[in-house]
């Protein structure tokens, strides 16, 4: 089933509300489930800020590259840095939401 960020992102308890987890359900809201779907850090940081506004992270490259192993990077064609959720991290934010993704 698909959610919206706010779905998703109001389902997730106040604890598990980190940046890790924001970049996450960004993710998954945007659907960049694989190397086919992987977005780009602009995309995903536009996408952040229309939801969260001031409150998504600081440094959004720092926070995608400590969310190993829930989401993973690769380089598109151009060589652009894209991002996608992992099974991992769709299981995580699956189970924190109470949620069937």
């Amino acid at each position: 089933m698909e959610y919206t960020f706010e779905e998703l992102w109001s389902a997730l308890p106040k604890a598990a509300r980190t940046d890790q987890n924001k970049a996450l359900v960004g993710l998954i809201t945007l659907q960049a489930f694989s190397l086919d779907t992987a977005v780009n850090t602009g995309k995903l940081r536009e996408k952040l800020g229309l939801h969260l506004r001031r409150q998504g992270p600081k440094n959004l490259n720092d926070t995608l590259r400590k969310s190993s192993p829930n989401i993973s990077p690769l380089k598109n064609g151009t060589g652009e840095l894209c991002w996608y959720a992992t099974k991992q991290g769709i299981e995580l934010i699956s189970n924190l939401a109470d949620k069937e993704l």
